[in-house]
């Protein structure tokens, strides 16, 4: 029978915290907006100031009737085609420049939206990154722990460096493998009630031989004793 603990389904406290979630949308939203005014002035420009050669005047087949070639102005186009008249090579690049970046931008959007999160039920952990969700089962996975740094330079260069504790799983028949953080969203690391829950999935039904295993539980438990990483 698995512990109580291990029974239970539980959203970590990682993943994309609601401010940064906000603050993605509002960027996506500004990138988006950038990709439609650009194609919109590079339009406005074209079809009415005309200073990158697109044709303001065009006629038909019909209009130009047996008129001889030699007396059609060299500057004239025939009208035709799906594009409004007046719209040149410009305006067509300007058009796909500036839908690739509002496309861009609502995939971030929605991608901020999403956010990434992560969950424990039972012994499963299922991980939501920003365009997908993994699963594995903790019980059976072979597991390994890390610490993973991050560094930022500041306006003024001054370099800081940021390590974050991290919990691997890899299921061992399909390969499928799952990163989670145990950096917290608003706290260093998650609540040492969720290591050990983590510990728990790790453990339950695991045989005893798995010393690789049992150690990384043994860490994370040690993690949840010491939240303020004090010494003694």
């Amino acid at each position: 029978m698995l512990p109580a603990m291990v029974n239970e389904s539980r959203r970590l406290s990682t993943g994309s915290s609601v401010g940064a979630r906000i603050l993605g949308v509002v960027f996506c939203l500004v990138f988006a907006g950038f990709g439609v005014a650009f194609a919109a002035v590079v339009l406005f420009m074209e079809t009415v100031g005309d200073p990158f050669g697109g044709s303001s005047v065009c006629m038909t087949s019909g209009d130009l009737g047996d008129l001889p070639p030699d007396l059609v102005p060299s500057d004239l186009t025939e009208c035709g085609g799906w594009l409004p008249d007046g719209i040149g090579a410009v305006g067509i690049i300007g058009l796909l420049v500036g839908g690739l970046f509002a496309l861009i931008g609502l995939l971030g959007v929605v991608a901020a939206l999403r956010g990434t999160a992560a969950w424990l039920d039972g012994a499963k952990l299922r991980v939501r990154s920003t365009f997908r969700t993994r699963t594995v089962d903790l019980s059976t996975a072979d597991v390994t722990a890390g610490i993973v740094t991050h560094t930022h330079t500041s306006d003024e260069g001054r370099t800081r460096s940021r390590r974050v504790p991290t919990l691997v799983a890899r299921d061992p028949a399909s390969g499928r493998k799952v990163t989670l953080s145990l950096q917290g969203t608003s706290l260093d690391r998650i609540p040492p009630v969720e290591l050990r829950a983590l510990a728990d999935a790790i453990t339950v039904g695991r045989p005893e031989s798995d010393v690789d295993a049992y150690r990384v539980a043994q860490q994370l438990r040690e993690m949840a004793d010491n939240p303020l990483e004090l010494n003694g």
